[in-house]
């Protein structure tokens, strides 16, 4: 991809077949149709020894002329095509590859790009749907990836690149959906200010991957009540209270966390919800809903950890419905780690 100002990695070998170490290069005149259909040669601009970095192209630089540029210690040389070369097609085809013998510097993938600062201006093809972006997030990348808008340049046709780009900023994922359904939860992002907030968070329906140990449990220390499954035993569960989530879990994974969970046939375990927003409570308040969630879960008329759950979802909502009536409405929210499979 060839354009005006582009700077490019020179590996030219010279007319004896000797290999040129590598320089830098900038494109100051874009060649003729003609001559790149030929591949013929067009001239370039080869940067001094050592050169590091191209202050000119800078946004708010003026750019030098060729006069300028040969006096800063620039050389002009035509640049041609590499030898060209035999390659291995798949299907049992033998092929060709002819191409120049330039490489863009920082040439890379549009994943790859994440958390860089292009300075110089950067080029994405968006010309079919096999040569363009196909996640929002890419879309995102590549449009922050510049100081300014109009160092980013779109090749392809536009009402086609357009398109795609509106297509792929305007559908929904998971990530938003998750993210959406998080800050509804902190009532931040509602819709107004008389809707209520959804308190129970589906994680499983809205995380991206798979869940695993305690990768996804939160670090801090605020105060939580969980409910712990077991692997072997489906009919064991635990609920209990903490201050932080991920070290008890730990210790009940090791067997030093409670009497009730020091049983080798329990474990390994995993948390199948938990109760968070509690940083306004105190422990004895901390203990007081473990206490009515394990009284609703002893009511029900079996086991099912899924009827523990919802028994966890009551609790929250009952909580929070008194806090509205008492003047008094910090709410607190319920996190749901497993799913039916049915």
């Amino acid at each position: 991809m060839l354009f005006p100002w582009g700077v490019y990695e020179c590996t030219q070998n010279d007319a004896n077949g000797q290999y040129l170490q590598s320089n830098l290069a900038v494109l100051v005149d874009m060649p003729s149709d003609a001559i790149l259909g030929n591949f013929g040669t067009f001239p370039i601009f080869i940067a001094p020894p050592n050169t590091q970095h191209i202050s000119f192209l800078q946004d708010d630089e003026e750019r030098p002329d060729k006069e300028a540029l040969r006096n800063m210690g620039w050389r002009e040389e035509n640049i041609g095509c590499a030898p060209e070369r035999g390659i291995k097609a798949s299907r049992g085809f033998d092929g060709k590859r002819k191409q120049y013998a330039l490489k863009h510097i920082g040439a890379l993938t549009i994943n790859k790009s994440q958390g860089c600062t292009i300075v110089a201006g950067l080029a994405v093809e968006i010309s079919s749907q096999n040569t363009c972006p196909w996640e929002k997030e890419q879309v995102v990348v590549t449009f922050s990836r510049t100081p300014t808008s109009g160092l980013t340049i779109i090749v392809g046709e536009m009402n086609f690149a357009v398109d795609k780009l509106w297509e792929l900023v305007t559908t929904s994922n998971q990530w938003k959906q998750m993210m959406e359904s998080v800050l509804n939860m902190v009532k931040i992002n509602s819709n107004g200010p008389t809707e209520m907030p959804q308190h129970t968070l589906p994680f499983t329906d809205l995380y991206p991957f798979t869940l695993r140990g305690s990768s996804v449990l939160p670090t801090d220390s605020t105060g939580y009540v969980y409910l712990l499954i077991s692997f072997r035993n489906r009919h064991f569960t635990y609920i209990g209270q903490t201050e932080n989530i991920v070290q008890r879990f730990r210790q009940h994974q090791s067997g030093r966390g409670a009497v009730g969970t020091e049983r080798v046939e329990d474990q390994p375990f995993a948390i199948a919800c938990y109760i968070t927003g509690l940083v306004h409570y105190t422990k004895a308040q901390r203990m007081g809903l473990e206490q009515q969630w394990r009284h609703y879960r002893n009511q029900l008329d079996n086991d099912d950890v899924f009827n523990i759950i919802t028994q966890g979802e009551r609790l929250v909502n009952d909580q929070n419905n008194n806090a509205v009536i008492n003047g008094t409405p910090d709410g607190i929210n319920f996190v749901r780690l497993i799913s039916s499979q049915n």
